[in-house]
């Protein structure tokens, strides 16, 4: 395991789950639909299929889409990392009640081992559920 990935995972503090959801990426001047793959309750691994012009720091709002008929999930942080269409997102829910139900989803999908999981696990499972 290199160096950075041990830095990597030193620094999660918060569980990934798996949870498969459509969801809208928006920078301040184009959106894209998007694929969620894992969340947590700091993050998310998404997916863009579509051709994206997206910096790592960048500035986004992510929505989520939750059960049906409940309103979605706004998260709002930065890209973190990419790899191909995937894309490692730092964000936070957006206000207390979305902290919340946040927190729910969490609590309520499984977790993950990532330490044993590489990029291209990701992208396979990804194109399982897609």
């Amino acid at each position: 395991m290199s160096q950075n990935q041990q830095k990597g995972h030193e620094r999660r503090t918060f569980p990934r789950v798996k949870y498969r959801a459509y969801a809208e990426l928006a920078t301040s001047n184009e959106r894209w639909p998007a694929h969620v793959i894992d969340l947590s309750f700091h993050g998310a691994l998404i997916a863009i299929i579509q051709k994206h012009h997206i910096d790592n720091g960048e500035e986004i709002q992510l929505t989520v889409e939750t059960a049906q008929g409940e309103e979605p999930l706004r998260m709002v942080g930065h890209v973190a990392h990419q790899n191909a269409h995937m894309l490692g997102i730092e964000c936070r829910a957006n206000g207390i009640d979305q902290q919340q139900r946040l927190r729910q989803l969490v609590r309520q999908s499984p977790s993950i081992d990532y330490m044993n999981r590489s990029v291209q696990t990701m992208m396979d499972e990804h194109k399982e559920h897609s």
